[in-house]
């Protein structure tokens, strides 16, 4: 008999682990003896020009920053839909890996991102912009571990003999069966096939038992272990259960409808916690327009990252303004001036919002750039390992399985 070995495409969360810590010792130790020392020297003088202000800024910014951005749009995306960020293939089950992820990445961050805004406490819009950055980390993390909460534990065994109570993450189903009973009638994963949408493990009917559920209307889904050519013994089949029906055993409660519902919209709710990031964009805002009006003039850089960006909204508006005018060529009567009124302004409000939430982001980051005449955004030496530490950090609900 030959075995063969599959090929997992996702990394084991030590190898995770281990990837994470080397990015961070990648960087540069910091260039003081102490911490004091670091956040007691911002690199420039009281009341520095913008350009000098920003070596206190030791977050990621600039193409960094921007795939940092990017990467963390993605992983919000991911855990709403339960799906593994990291391979989104796979749909969530390490409940406790998960929170583990959360929760360190939230104590790192937000040390990190306090210390920013202490070092550059003499330029008070590069603080907005930090605590910015702390609210996406903290509204990140949030999320992070409000879907691993939304996993359900892995189901226990029976304190019984034979018996063994599996539950498949895969369709969040679960149910109760003797594979030591069942030996000779088949395989566990096929008593497990013969499961209803509740996860209830049904024998299969025979034609006489069919028969009679179609003559006598109400003994329709009626089985006895009688005439069940599966079932041995003592063993008969589980009733189908109410709604609000809970199995307990050995300790351990499953609820089927609360199962069904972690299935379907579960994940849906950790959406709700992209409110907290709306305050702290707001916030940013006012200190990215503090730099951008002090400086415009003077950094060519910054004028080019405003028109482009400029021209991405405009773009879309543009876009929106072709549609409206081709769908109101059309055939009122079969479109209706709703739908097209209501399709105007959900385009409309699509564009009001990643302008000042996504595409926000990615501009803030640039703006940075220019400043530090660095478009990739490297840190300096002195900043580099806080930098990198909290890059690694902030990755942490990525690598959710």
């Amino acid at each position: 008999m030959t075995t063969t070995t599959s090929f997992s495409p996702i990394p084991t969360t030590g190898t995770i682990i281990i990837i994470l810590f080397l990015i961070i010792l990648h960087a540069n130790p910091v260039n003081a003896d102490r911490l004091t020392d670091w956040l007691n020297n911002p690199g420039y003088d009281q009341g520095g020009t913008a350009r000098e202000q920003i070596h206190c800024y030791a977050l990621p910014f600039g193409a960094i920053g921007f795939a940092s951005h990017l990467l963390t749009y993605v992983t919000v995306l991911c855990l709403a839909s339960g799906r593994s960020p990291w391979w989104p293939k796979r749909k969530l089950t390490g409940r406790k890996v998960n929170l583990a992820f959360g929760i360190i990445g939230l104590s790192i961050t937000i040390p990190l991102t306090v210390l920013t805004m202490m070092h550059c406490r003499n330029s008070w819009s590069f603080i907005l912009i930090s605590v910015w950055k702390l609210v996406l980390s903290v509204t990140l993390s949030f999320m992070t571990i409000n879907a691993a909460r939304r996993i359900l534990d892995e189901p226990q065994r029976i304190l019984g003999r034979n018996s063994t109570n599996f539950y498949d993450y895969a369709t969040y189903r679960g149910a109760s069966l003797s594979p030591g009973r069942h030996q000779g009638q088949g395989s566990t994963k096929e008593s497990r096939s013969r499961s209803t949408d509740r996860g209830y493990a049904h024998p299969q009917r025979d034609a006489s038992a069919e028969g009679r559920g179609r003559d006598n209307p109400a003994g329709r889904g009626r089985h006895s272990a009688a005439n069940d050519s599966t079932y041995h013994g003592d063993v008969s089949p589980s009733p189908r259960p109410r709604e609000d029906h809970r199995t307990r055993s050995g300790g351990f409660t499953t609820s089927v409808s609360e199962a069904g519902h972690h299935k379907k919209d579960a994940f849906r709710d950790v959406m709700w916690w992209s409110l907290l990031y709306v305050p702290g964009c707001i916030i940013g805002f006012v200190g990215v327009m503090n730099l951008l009006y002090h400086n415009f003039a003077d950094v060519e850089g910054l004028r080019t990252v405003t028109y482009v960006f400029i021209g991405i909204p405009a773009g879309l508006v543009v876009l929106s303004l072709v549609l409206m005018r081709y769908l109101m060529k059309r055939d009122v009567a079969d479109e209706g001036w709703v739908f097209i009124t209501g399709f105007g302004a959900a385009l409309t409000g699509l564009t009001v919002v990643l302008v000042f939430t996504v595409l926000f982001a990615f501009y803030a980051d640039f703006v940075l750039a220019a400043l530090a005449d660095d478009w990739v955004g490297v840190p300096s030496s002195e900043n580099a390992v806080f930098y990198w530490t909290y890059f690694a950090a902030k990755r942490l609900p990525m690598v959710s399985i």
